[in-house]
């Protein structure tokens, strides 16, 4: 069965590009080196049909970003080979690379100009540190004068701004095309190559609207700064249509919004006359990725595609626990899912000459996988899996769907994943997953915590409560200002539905959780004690100091409607810390020193207010690491924590005491 340290062995995929012909495509490739405990990336190249499979890039470092040029002779990508994060590029048909720039920063966004000899990125310069004996030391002291100064995973963020920059691939030189005290991002071409289109928030006081983005266009020289007149509000993702008349382009006009339960839309904007038009309007889904497993950080929307006629566009949506492609026809609005089968996509290529779609996914029994279809048809044409070897000798457990009536008689959609060998006259102890977010969902994707569980002799249920994405507007919105009340009823009524099954011991339940779903745990414990034992990770305890302290903590006002000192009782009759006294529940606390979502003060205070009250509770802080721990902490720390979670539940859901 699958155990914590098989992590080690899966390899993972997620970024893929097609070649401008369509003959051949490029994609990354994941893997773990147990000895160095480090994570490398290297590509892979591999023909449309899939008869010529070959490592493109070697070497212990990481390679990310491909892109092909338009003539086909280049791939040019972002790597951190030499030590720091830079452009390279090398030949298509095989041999060394070359670094085309050398800087201190850091480099998003990488696209080829149609020249194919020019490549366009945003690029923020490093913040100078002084050294002392040729070691880096802290500086003297941080000077703060922003609400949004750090950033989980990142740390403090430089004092410097993203701007676009091009750079000539034969010589090296590179030419700075946007300045100012703001940040510039997405710089995709024009079809001609005379124009770049970018997003970007000029607003003087910009921190009090993050997600406030105009769309912009400037000459390929940086000259002619134009803004594109389209709604106020959320911007990423763009794309040009193939005759250069139209930007679409991923967002939403709501940029009051802060944790994602408005949808984001699909729009086009034209640029001579008219007005921007929300394609997606009846569609009640999100266009974005925002599914939740532990294989990667995959959050986030995909950039539109448009057919060669202009006609049509593909996109990206998160639909009912899944993250599907969908094409919409622009004159008619009709929008039809292309891909089938329950799965995660995590990226995408389409090539409009041959009007084939390749993409990366994953699916419930499998991390990662490779597919190349016609986009017409809607047929995959044959599969990559790297994992192919590894998963025949491992016995995985495939879940299965179980749907429920939560609050208000909704309809509430989760999963049951039995262990390997599941006989049905046998009593099982029963874990239940609550995921993070709030506004995500849990996805038909791989997730290796759930099948060590499963592996292990549990049952795991898991499911998208109220609150969560991909099940419409409406009920994510029910969350909003009202944390821990729908949702709770939600997953009580499954475990109590759960509980009457005759293989499920009600004596023998635990319940889990991280960053929301750690806030969850928190909330459920306090309220009954019907678990014999629980784990919160990356949790929320008080959301009065989270809002000071988290990276995002100064926009959570707008999903509580308000500042908590215009609101006091009602931000602590939502804070867990709250019921604390009710807790009886043994807790294991999992925290990451270097969690700047939810800062580690959260753990703390539950900690030490259990403690006074002498519970049952251990503290598990993991040095180093941030919000991502379980996702992609250090190798060594994802196992160590995995172990702790099964040595936990195996002391007090496997024990007749």
């Amino acid at each position: 069965n699958v155990k914590a340290e098989d992590f080690l062995k899966l390899k993972f995929v997620n970024e893929v590009e097609f070649s401008p012909d369509g003959s051949h495509f490029i994609y990354t490739v994941k893997r773990v080196d147990k000895k160095k405990n480090k994570y490398y990336t290297n590509f892979f190249l591999a023909s449309i049909d899939g008869s010529h499979i070959s490592q493109f890039t070697y070497g212990d470092w990481n390679d990310s970003s491909p892109k092909w040029s338009p003539d086909g002779r280049w791939i040019a990508f972002l790597s951190d080979r030499e030590g720091k994060l830079n452009v390279h590029a090398i030949p298509t048909k095989g041999g060394e690379s070359k670094r085309i720039i050398n800087v201190e920063g850091i480099i998003i966004n990488l696209e080829w100009m149609p020249d194919s000899k020019n490549l366009i990125f945003s690029f923020c310069p490093r913040d100078k540190e002084k050294k002392k004996k040729e070691k880096k030391e802290a500086p003297l002291v941080r000077e703060i004068d922003r609400m949004y100064y750090k950033a989980d995973g990142k740390g403090y963020r430089p004092t410097g701004k993203f701007h676009i920059f091009k750079v000539n691939v034969k010589s090296g030189r590179k030419q700075q095309l946007t300045k100012g005290e703001w940040d510039d991002f997405f710089p995709t071409p024009s079809p001609d190559g005379k124009k770049i289109a970018f997003i970007s928030n000029r607003q003087k006081d910009y921190e009090y609207n993050m997600l406030l983005f105009d769309l912009w266009i400037i000459d390929k020289d940086g000259k002619k700064l134009k803004r594109v007149v389209a709604p106020k509000g959320v911007k990423q993702s763009i794309s040009w249509s193939p005759d250069g008349r139209y930007i679409a382009y991923i967002g939403n006009e709501h940029f009051k919004d802060y944790t994602g339960a408005l949808n984001q839309h699909l729009w086009i904007v034209p640029l001579r006359r008219g007005k921007a038009q929300k394609l997606t309007k009846d569609f009640d889904r999100t266009v974005m990725n925002v599914c939740v497993d532990d294989i990667g950080e995959t959050f986030g929307s995909l950039a539109p595609s448009w057919t060669k006629d202009g006609k049509e566009i593909l996109f990206g949506a998160s639909d009912e626990g899944n993250h599907h492609l969908f094409n919409i026809d622009i004159k008619s609005r009709k929008i039809k899912k292309i891909t089938e089968r329950d799965i995660q996509i995590f990226n995408y290529s389409y090539n409009r000459e041959t009007d084939k779609i390749v993409f990366t996914y994953s699916h419930p029994t499998s991390p990662a996988n490779i597919s190349v279809m016609e986009r017409s048809r809607g047929k995959m044409e044959f599969i990559i899996n790297p994992n192919e070897q590894l998963l025949k000798r491992l016995r995985i457990s495939k879940p299965e769907k179980f749907s429920f009536k939560g609050a208000k008689g909704d309809t509430v959609h989760g999963w049951i994943l039995k262990p390997p060998n599941f006989r049905k006259n046998r009593k099982y102890p029963l874990v239940v997953e609550v995921h993070g977010g709030p506004h995500a969902q849990y996805a038909n994707s791989f997730f290796h915590e759930f099948q060590m569980l499963a592996g292990s002799g549990y049952i795991v249920f898991y499911s998208n409560p109220h609150g969560s994405q991909g099940y419409g507007e409406k009920f994510a919105k029910a969350l909003v200002n009202n944390w821990g009340v729908p949702d709770n009823k939600d997953i009580m009524n499954a475990v109590d539905i759960l509980s009457r099954k005759r293989y499920i011991d009600k004596k023998r339940m635990g319940v889990i959780g991280g960053s929301y779903g750690g806030f969850m745990t928190n909330w459920i414990i306090g309220h009954t004690d019907i678990f014999r034992a629980a784990c919160t990770q990356r949790c929320v305890s008080n959301l009065i100091s989270m809002t000071g302290t988290s990276d995002g903590g100064f926009m959570m006002p707008r999903e509580f409607g308000g500042p908590w000192w215009k609101n006091l009782d009602h931000y602590w009759r939502m804070s867990p810390l709250k019921f604390v006294k009710k807790i009886k529940t043994p807790l294991l606390i999992i925290h990451s020193e270097n969690d700047m979502r939810t800062p580690i003060e959260q753990a703390e205070q539950l900690y030490i207010a259990l403690k006074l009250q002498k519970r049952k509770v251990k503290f598990l802080r993991y040095p180093e690491e941030s919000h991502g721990l379980s996702r992609i902490g250090r190798p060594d720390r994802r196992i160590h924590r995995l172990k702790k979670i099964l040595e936990w539940f195996d002391s007090y859901l496997k024990t007749k005491k």
